[in-house]
């Protein structure tokens, strides 16, 4: 425990020393002119009774001392203002874009991905989230937001539409005067565009889904795609189709993913993506940790126990006060 002003505690305590001296060397009272003048006083002074009476009363004031002091300690520490200090891990802010290859060979392997997407979303706590679909050129359907119940919603649209063959749901990925599909260097270079906010300190990520099987000359290719990311701080994950777990271009996917500092994983047959998506999720929880912070917070248990302790000893050391001086009844 630490106090935010250590130096009222010093200063409140020497004031009070300082109080206690002078009280202590006061002069004695003098004797008024109403004073009762009597011989023999130390006959009456050594009496049982008055010795008992004496000594009550030295208890009481003593009583009444430790309370004032007890009291004062604990308005003291609370004018002090204790408090507690901790360190904790801050969190940046998290921008999730999944960014789904949209060619006809890829829509069972998109189903299963969103599919799995759709549960990882209850672990995005304030996250911003989109969804954007490429081809031979992209469409965002869901820019970055954080309103996660909308995010799901277009999710289970999507689900539905990739079963059923998705041409309709992502209409404009392909243009019939430039046949061009599955530019998967153009669509991680476009996806990486639709991030906002590039002032602000965020965790910023691409699920990419793709087979890497362009059709037609691309813009970048998987490489310089991933290296455009890569400058905006961006981070590529993939999921890939089986169709690239045998040929170069897993490798080539590969290489430019992991450039980035990203997870590469094959989406199988028999397999399923909550395993692979979890490892994203891990990975980008471990990103996301800011730099520590200091928090600090009142503690005024301590302080404000003691005060109520004070005054309950001396509200109690008056309340017997009271009684000693009561007069006794005599029996008649």
């Amino acid at each position: 425990m630490e106090l935010k002003w250590p130096w009222l505690l010093v200063t409140i305590a020497a004031a009070t020393l300082v109080l206690l001296a002078w009280w202590s060397r006061r002069p004695r009272q003098t004797v008024g002119a109403d004073a009762l003048v009597m011989a023999h006083v130390s006959l009456l002074r050594g009496l049982p009774r008055y010795r008992q009476l004496r000594r009550r009363r030295t208890a009481l004031l003593a009583w009444l001392v430790i309370g004032a002091l007890v009291t004062i300690a604990g308005a003291t520490l609370l004018s002090a203002r204790p408090q507690q200090t901790r360190i904790e891990a801050t969190a940046k802010s998290r921008d999730v874009m999944l960014c789904l290859d949209a060619s006809g060979s890829m829509d069972r392997f998109n189903r299963r991905v969103v599919e799995q997407v759709q549960l990882l979303l209850d672990e995005l706590v304030n996250a911003r989230v989109g969804l954007t679909v490429f081809s031979g050129t992209a469409v965002t359907l869901v820019p970055l937001t954080q309103d996660l119940a909308y995010v799901k919603e277009e999710l289970v649209n999507a689900e539905k539409a990739f079963l059923r063959g998705g041409f309709i749901y992502v209409a404009g990925v392909e243009l019939e005067r430039d046949r061009r599909a599955s530019l998967v260097g153009d669509g991680v270079a476009s996806c990486s565009q639709r991030f906002d906010r590039p002032d602000e300190d965020r965790s910023r990520s691409i699920i990419v889904t793709s087979d890497n099987d362009p059709l037609g000359a691309p813009v970048y290719s998987v490489g310089e795609g991933a290296a455009y990311a890569a400058e905006r701080d961006v981070v590529v994950h993939a999921i890939a189709s089986p169709a690239t777990k045998d040929d170069g271009a897993a490798q080539e996917f590969r290489d430019a993913v992991e450039a980035t500092g990203g997870i590469y994983a094959t989406l199988d047959d028999d397999g399923s993506a909550d395993e692979l998506l979890a490892q994203i999720q891990r990975r980008d929880e471990s990103r996301a940790e800011g730099p520590p912070r200091t928090i600090e917070s009142e503690s005024t248990y301590v302080g404000a126990a003691v005060t109520v302790v004070g005054v309950g000893v001396l509200g109690l050391g008056w309340l017997l006060q009271g009684i000693a001086r009561r007069p006794r009844r005599t029996k008649r």
